[in-house]
């Protein structure tokens, strides 16, 4: 998931934290209920700490997105972050050999849908509306993130789809129909698969692959149209609806009248999402009473944390994301490899990490986080780490060989608190390797569009995990992969991770995924980790089951349904 501060946590772009998540809840330490009488008014007011790009989930890859589409919207199976784990959802069982659900060759998954899952307005939720979401996912046209790195490679006949350049609208249409996902009838949905997968499940649980109302969306114009995420257009499958977006300001969702599952079905009768971009002037609306729940100002994190007062609204919740700086290896000097070990070798993770933000974090060399076993590797990247005299060696090794450091611009997304973060960085460069570094900071939309077309020096980059298994984190590191905008292409990382895909024994699987990341850093040094984040939030003590995992986009998102408002 992209993050801008925080899914691509792109400085800007989630799983396992030792067991496998870290729970939260609002005044336990163990994640269970607070005991008290509900309030009359059920409503939570959170900080959402920038306007989301998209809600379309087949769109959706930044932490904003993600949170409002996974909570309008259903999928066959949802993930449970607790276990790391697919759980039904529309599908009334998870499809294995052992239930029939997967086929002998491991290529055919069947999945049978509820017959009392329906849509906000009524209508029944069919097999047809997966097979028009997934065809879409994978559609040319839309240009989905997701659709194009997890998707296109998976299911038979998304390749040829998704990497179809100037056909025509005919033969996209061919091309979508020959993607082998196939309503069998009303309640049966059959897709099927390139290669055996033990991850398959998992990205069916995810909120790209959502249903979708063909009707609903092409009533306002082509498939690419936005219109139809507006409220009053959006019609929910999932717990809430959209009642509001006032876009800039807030985004309100309702409990959904006709929500069919009785497990999820939400406490909460109104989230009010308030888009506040500054850290400050949120923690201000909370310390007015105007908000329930806010990031906590990196600034004030040490203060607020050595303040009793705040104990029991402290929220500390360690995640799967990292964030780093990636290398553009089409630009001089980036194209050489000892000038990307010698920029990362400069900085110095730990005061970046005490200093900077206030403890917030834990340093790293690793692309993968630690927790996501048997992939992790405790010395990976250790050539990158903070070596002072190493890199300027190298810088020096590389400028006898006739190499030259022009102008260098560092990019980055200016969401509080990157602008400290960024002044931090260029100040080790200087200091460090005698580099002036130009500072660009860009508002979130023009720094995506500067990212993904790769114009950019080096940028700063995040994260967090959608799903706990390593191909999560480097399949998009390939040749031309989704967060692979630097031009980075190596043949052995490539055919490393290909093998690793197709491999089935998971001790050779964990092996070859080891290997890969270690192509990635320790020999190419593609990118340069930075540290691991952590979520620090305040949460009214009212706030009952507000249940922060380690693979939140916003804190709590998973189990919104689950929150409750005390009487205060």
């Amino acid at each position: 998931m992209r993050l801008l501060s925080s899914r691509w946590y792109i400085g800007v772009a989630l799983l396992a934290v030792v067991a496998l998540v870290s729970l939260a809840a609002c005044n336990s330490g163990d994640g269970g209920p607070v005991s008290g009488d509900l309030a009359e008014d059920q409503t939570l007011r959170i900080a959402l700490d920038g306007e989301p790009p998209y809600i379309d989930p087949s769109l959706a890859d930044f932490a904003t997105s993600v949170t409002v589409s996974k909570n309008l919207f259903a999928t066959l199976l949802r993930f449970d972050p607790i276990t790391g784990e697919a759980a039904p959802y529309v599908a009334t069982e998870v499809p294995s050999s052992g239930n029939g659900g997967i086929s002998d060759d491991g290529l055919t998954y069947t999945f049978n849908l509820r017959e009392d899952a329906v849509w906000e307005d009524g209508q029944p939720i069919t097999a047809h509306d997966f097979v028009y979401a997934i065809q879409r996912l994978m559609d040319p046209r839309l240009a989905s993130y997701y659709g194009t790195t997890y998707y296109t490679e998976i299911i038979e006949g998304g390749a040829d789809l998704a990497f179809t350049e100037d056909a025509d609208e005919a033969a996209i249409e061919q091309l979508r129909a020959a993607v082998k996902v196939r309503a069998v009838d009303d309640r049966t949905l059959e897709v099927t698969i390139t290669r055996p997968s033990t991850t398959f499940n998992l990205l069916m649980a995810l909120w790209p692959a959502a249903a979708l109302r063909q009707d609903v969306i092409e009533q306002y114009g082509d498939i690419t149209n936005t219109t139809w995420t507006e409220a009053g257009n959006l019609v929910a499958s999932g717990p809430f609806r959209l009642a509001e977006w006032n876009h800039g300001s807030s985004i309100v969702l309702e409990r959904n009248p006709n929500f069919w599952d009785a497990e999820m079905e939400p406490v909460l009768d109104r989230i009010v999402f308030q888009i506040i971009e500054d850290g400050n002037t949120a923690f201000a609306a909370y310390l007015a009473g105007d908000l329930d729940a806010v990031p906590v100002p990196v600034s004030d994190l040490r203060s607020i944390a050595d303040d009793e007062s705040y104990a029991n609204e402290l929220r500390r919740v360690a995640l799967a994301v990292t964030f780093a700086f990636e290398f553009n290896q089409t630009r001089p000097p980036f194209d050489q490899l000892g000038a990307r070990q010698a920029f990362c070798q400069s900085i110095d993770r730990q005061t970046l990490v005490n200093e900077v933000q206030q403890g917030q974090g834990v340093p790293t060399t690793s692309w993968l986080p630690k927790g996501l076993d048997p992939f992790f590797a405790d010395d990976r990247g250790q050539n990158l780490s903070f070596d002072p005299n190493s890199a300027v060696k190298l810088v020096l090794d590389a400028a006898s060989g006739g190499a030259s450091y022009p102008s260098v611009t560092f990019s980055f997304a200016n969401i509080d608190p990157n602008s400290t973060r960024a002044a931090f960085l260029q100040g080790q460069w200087s200091e460090n390797l005698g580099i002036d570094v130009t500072l660009d900071p860009m508002d979130p939309p023009a720094f995506g569009e500067a990212f993904g077309t790769g114009n950019f020096d080096i940028a700063f980059i995040g994260f967090g995990q959608d799903y706990h298994h390593p191909e999560n984190w480097l399949l998009m590191w390939i040749t031309d992969g989704g967060l692979n905008a630097g031009g980075y292409s190596n043949p052995k990382f490539d055919a490393t991770v290909d093998e690793a895909l197709n491999e089935t024994d998971p001790d050779a699987a964990a092996a070859l995924w080891q290997e890969a990341e270690l192509i990635l850093l320790d020999e190419d040094a593609a990118l340069c980790p930075l540290f691991n984040a952590e979520n620090t939030w305040l949460v009214k003590q009212y706030v009952s089951d507000f249940i922060m995992t380690g693979a939140d986009g916003q804190p709590g998102d998973f189990f919104y349904w689950k929150t409750a408002i005390l009487d205060h």
